[in-house]
């Protein structure tokens, strides 16, 4: 993992904490009006930001149902801060898409989290023990959750549908088991309006060897140093501060692990957010290097950014000692990549598989943008531009960009991969020059293909690390693990957004994907080809790298 367990719980409730910078006033009132104001200022938000908000909710009308529903459940008194978060929550959750949702608003101190003393894993579609706090409780891990509280898991994530925004029981499940929502003792008083004594929790777990028993727990009031879990028979790396890194598993380098375990820091990102927002991305350049070297940034913005990796120079280095290896066996470990930034896919797919196998994979795909003066906030008229040039007939301000909308061309235009090319070239290329003069050359391109490429999943890879998954499977490549959280069809590429008076964040999606356009329910979950089920978990000893396991199993096939 990148970081200890404890680690990312109190980063996870740490962000939840940051998200709620006016909790402390959580119980003061605010007046009728101006939370009627604020609805009206999220709805908008919404409509002019997201590609589509309807298409989930039953059409325009419903969402503007739901919207006066809303308005009319609002007192002539005003509300608290937190009651009207509730409010909002379900009409953000019905639009379906993970990436447009409220931040948390619950007031709560972070190291004193009140909940459930269990860190749950994602297996099948149940969740089971992965590590606990104290020795005393190490013979429950491998149990899977049955209830808390004496309410079923499948009543729980029903009723936590209104709570999160989702587009998969997979995100349901991860948010519940390790995001830190089962942590929150806030989050579980709203969730389980049945839990009365607040110091306790009720949970019953059924062990390995079938049998079902109730425990009552103290809430969790401490984050442990260290969670206890299983021993792993695998070393693998973890490449934090850096984002990713790779290492060989054996000495004859026959099984190369590639592990990516997110997609925001790598110097060929920056490069390209530099030329659409410059003065945020320097700022961002200097973060990003702070991380990774420990030390304040160089006073030259290239000098910093020289210091933050390159995929493509990692990538060059990874295929030239495969190739020199003969390696058989490469494994991408996205199980814990959470996001970043997609163009990552581009630079390993050249790598491993060429130019022809990348446009013909972004042929499946439709992307749609949709432009709005939020747009603009986030990136420079010169962007907008860039993205014009070339159009015959130029874009406005306010209208949606089809030009990413790629599937079915190559069945009504032969050239259609030619064009997909030049477009790509034009637009996106020159961005990244660490890569761009690689590309150029061709010296290093389908440089080594090893015979087995396994992409390793869990309900963590999401965002870009869904993306970069993605585009391997388009290759050829198989999956091994659990299905991700996030949908192939989906939203994303979210704007951050305030309101006004309550305070309350979020952020709002204003690209739509569309991924698998004859396969709505592939779209909705991409299920791996090597699945982790719970017997094959538990007869790895519940390792916590089992799906490095399975992989080489599955190799030996």
């Amino acid at each position: 993992m990148k970081m200890q367990i404890a680690r990312q719980i109190l980063v996870a409730i740490a962000l939840i904490a940051l998200s709620t910078p006016l909790a402390a006033a959580g119980a003061a009132r605010i007046n009728h009006d101006s939370l009627v104001a604020d609805v009206r200022q999220l709805a908008d938000l919404i409509e002019q930001i997201h590609p589509d908000p309807y298409i989930n909710e039953g059409g325009r009308v419903a969402f503007h149902r739901r919207l006066q529903s809303i308005l009319k459940q609002i007192p002539a008194d005003g509300m608290t801060r937190m009651d009207f978060y509730r409010l909002l929550r379900p009409f953000v959750t019905a639009i379906g898409d993970a990436h447009t949702r409220l931040h948390d608003a619950y007031d709560y101190t972070p190291s004193q989290p009140g909940g459930i003393p269990l860190y749950f894993r994602v297996v099948d579609t149940n969740l089971c023990v992965f590590a606990v706090p104290e020795e005393r409780y190490r013979p429950l891990i491998g149990a899977l959750l049955v209830s808390v509280e004496g309410v079923p898991l499948r009543e729980l994530l029903n009723r936590s549908r209104t709570m999160i925004s989702a587009e998969n029981e997979y995100q349901l499940l991860g948010n519940l088991g390790y995001n830190g929502f089962f942590f929150l003792g806030p989050f579980l008083t709203d969730l389980l309006p049945e839990w009365r004594d607040k110091s306790n929790i009720r949970v019953v777990l059924r062990d390995t060897a079938g049998q079902e028993a109730e425990y009552t727990f103290p809430v969790l009031s401490y984050i442990p140093e260290k969670w206890i879990k299983p021993d792993s028979r695998v070393n693998r790396p973890r490449p934090y501060p850096k984002g990713f890194e790779y290492t060989f598993l054996d000495p004859e380098r026959k099984t190369a692990l590639l592990v990516i375990d997110d997609m925001q820091s790598y110097r060929e990102m920056y490069e390209g957010w530099i030329a659409s927002n410059p003065v945020n991305a320097e700022r961002a350049i200097r973060e990003m290097y702070k991380r990774i070297h420990q030390s304040d940034a160089p006073d030259d913005i290239k000098a910093a950014m020289a210091g933050i990796p390159s995929a493509a120079e990692t990538f060059r280095a990874l295929v030239k000692e495969m190739r020199k290896a003969k390696t058989k066996t490469l494994l991408v470990d996205l199980r814990y990549n959470d996001g970043g930034n997609s163009t990552m896919y581009n630079i390993l797919l050249y790598f491993l598989y060429g130019k022809k196998v990348l446009w013909r994979a972004k042929l499946e795909l439709s992307e749609v943008e949709r432009y709005s003066e939020y747009y603009f906030r986030e990136n420079s008229l010169e962007e907008f531009e860039r993205i014009n040039r070339g159009r015959t007939v130029p874009l406005a301000k306010t209208d949606y960009d089809f030009s990413g909308d790629w599937y079915g061309r190559i069945q009504r235009d032969s050239s259609a991969v030619d064009q997909i090319k030049t477009e790509w070239e034009l637009r996106e290329l020159d961005k990244m020059p660490s890569f761009a003069k690689e590309y150029r050359s061709g010296k290093y391109e389908r440089y080594y293909l090893p015979a087995n490429v396994m992409v390793l999943s869990s309900p963590k890879t999401f965002s870009s690390g869904y993306t970069l998954m993605y585009y391997l499977f388009r290759a050829g490549a198989k999956i091994v693990g659990t299905p991700s959280a996030q949908a192939g069809n989906c939203f994303g590429e979210p704007f951050d957004f305030e309101l006004q008076h309550s305070g309350l964040t979020g952020t709002i999606s204003h690209k739509q994907f569309v991924e698998f356009h004859d396969d709505p329910e592939m779209g909705r979950v991409l299920r791996p080809h090597f699945p982790m089920t719970y017997d094959k978990l538990k007869s790895y000893a519940f390792d916590p790298n089992a799906e490095i396991l399975l992989a080489l199993d599955a190799c030996q096939q």
